[in-house]
């Protein structure tokens, strides 16, 4: 019996102490695995932590480039202003004044030339210049040189021929001497209608395309001043000159202060 005994004693503890391996290796191994998955979850959060920090790099790279784009252009400003400085641009008078002296200077190239207008298209024949010198001589009470007044050119503006319902194209024509081309305005402004072939035929001044305009622009004054019957001039390069009275001529640059002058007569 008691041999028997002890064999369960010896059984008993063995049972046990294979059980208290298990239960110890059950919490090694639970153990084990939430190690594991706080490691997991903190690789997460490191890959996370990782991302923004990628994305905040990105962000401050972006925004030291366009930090250095700016300097960049604040020191071509910085540049630019210290040219102007010492080479300022030129000012709105400044550019008025550069248009005023070209115009002046297309002027003097043109002073010997004169328009005309209302030549009825290919009146001129094939020679433009013999045919001026006829119109001279007829139209005009003024002598007309043996062989005409020298011509250097003459032409119609524009290159196209229009169509007859059209208004005729100009004629230019460029005197030699300035004195011939001054007989010829003198003569067509002491004639009170010229006319070839049944059309009224006007003669002017060339002048360039700033100073057309601004004498243009004293037309309604001029109308005016014919319907009160007031002598006036209009002077180079556009001054409207009024004379009244037995005083001096009063002088406008301004048309309405030319206008008002003249509705008070």
């Amino acid at each position: 019996m008691l041999a028997d005994e002890s064999g369960e004693s010896e059984t008993t503890d063995i049972e046990q102490t294979l059980c208290e391996d298990e239960a110890g290796t059950d919490i090694s191994n639970r153990m084990l695995f939430d190690m594991l998955r706080k490691i997991s979850t903190e690789m997460e959060d490191l890959k996370t932590i990782k991302q923004t920090t990628a994305s905040v790099e990105a962000k401050l790279s972006s925004l030291l480039t366009r930090v250095t784009e700016v300097e960049e252009r604040v020191s071509e400003l910085e540049d630019t202003l210290m040219q102007h400085k010492g080479n300022p641009p030129p000012t709105k008078a400044d550019m008025e004044d550069i248009l005023e002296r070209l115009a002046m200077a297309e002027d003097r190239s043109r002073r010997n030339n004169l328009r005309f207008v209302g030549f009825a298209e290919g009146v001129e024949g094939r020679d433009i210049i013999v045919f001026l010198n006829k119109f001279f001589a007829s139209a005009f009470d003024t002598d007309v040189p043996v062989g005409g007044f020298e011509i250097e050119r003459a032409h119609r503006i524009r290159a196209r021929r229009p169509a007859p319902s059209d208004r005729p194209r100009t004629i230019i024509a460029a005197f030699l001497r300035h004195q011939d081309r001054q007989r010829i305005l003198q003569a067509a402004r002491g004639t009170r209608r010229i006319e070839w072939e049944g059309k009224q035929v006007m003669i002017f001044p060339d002048f360039s395309r700033e100073t057309q305009d601004k004498r243009a622009s004293f037309r309604q004054c001029k109308k005016a001043l014919h319907e009160r019957k007031i002598k006036f001039s209009l002077l180079y390069p556009a001054l409207l000159s009024i004379k009244v009275g037995e005083g001096a001529p009063r002088v406008f640059d301004n048309p309405q202060s030319a206008m008002d002058f003249i509705q008070k007569r």
